[in-house]
């Protein structure tokens, strides 16, 4: 009989040892996402940087020199390899069009303008992309929308979901 004792003991013992391995794991699963997420995050606001001067360059076509032209054409690599990087990491680009309408779930307000031959939350201009990442918003899209009464939208409506 204390054999038995002896052997059920040790199935507890080691089944107590299994469940704490268990959530061991678990812990140490959340603490590398969440260092995985905040990379990827670091990482899109490296492509928006690239974006940004991309933009400011469109802009002043009549300014770029033959060698910049070269050094911008190389960013563009740089961008596009960052960009592959999220992409096989499971970030998936959160599609989002100007004649869309604003959606706190999916959409983040980076300013607000007035525009009476809009519809009151209509986006006007998309200022950087959102991702989704596993199934969830990882950023959302940073949008303009028009308020024609100035309304400032709530925290729920600006804050980003999950970051």
């Amino acid at each position: 009989m204390d054999a038995v004792r002896a052997i059920e003991q040790d199935l507890r013992t080691l089944m107590r040892q299994r469940a704490e391995a268990r959530l061991e794991v678990e812990e140490l699963d959340r603490e590398h996402r969440e260092q995985v997420r905040k990379l990827l995050l670091g990482v899109l606001e490296t492509i928006d940087a690239f974006d940004r001067v991309f933009r400011s360059v469109a802009s002043k076509p009549d300014t770029i020199t033959p060698q910049m032209r070269i050094w911008l054409n190389n960013f563009r690599t740089v961008r596009r390899l960052l960009e592959r990087v999220v992409t096989e990491q499971g970030l998936v680009p959160i599609v989002a069009n100007p004649e869309d309408s604003f959606d706190p779930h999916w959409h983040r307000v980076s300013r607000i303008v007035a525009d009476p031959t809009r519809p009151e939350g209509a986006i006007v201009e998309i200022t950087a992309p959102g991702w989704v990442w596993h199934g969830a918003v990882l950023r959302k899209t940073e949008v303009v929308v028009v308020s024609n009464n100035h309304q400032v939208p709530d925290e729920s409506q600006t804050d980003e979901g999950g970051t």
